[in-house]
């Protein structure tokens, strides 16, 4: 898999697995000023990490089955999104608007 260039209004699908999707195959978004991230599978519980390129990542905890992660980033901001699924193989719906 290859790095998921998300810029702008629009809304994406990547496939996850247990393990993280790893460097050089993050989902980077480019535009928009709000992103939600969500998987397609309420069952299933996953964890988000994120960074701006060249620094720390910071991780969130395991989100709920059937949660979503929302947040605003400044535009013109570039920003690395890492995400794995605690059991099963969904897909993370990237929204940025």
């Amino acid at each position: 898999m290859a790095l998921v260039q998300v810029s702008g209004a629009t809304t994406k699908q990547v496939a996850l697995s247990t393990s993280y999707l790893g460097a050089g195959n993050e989902i980077e978004i480019t535009g928009g000023s709000y992103v939600e991230l969500w998987i397609d599978d309420a069952a299933i519980a996953f964890t988000i990490s994120f960074k701006v390129p060249g620094q720390t990542a910071i991780a969130t905890k395991q989100l709920t089955a059937g949660d979503s992660w929302n947040f605003h980033k400044g535009r013109g901001t570039v920003l690395l999104v890492d995400a794995k699924s605690a059991s099963g193989t969904p897909n993370l719906n990237v929204q940025v608007m």
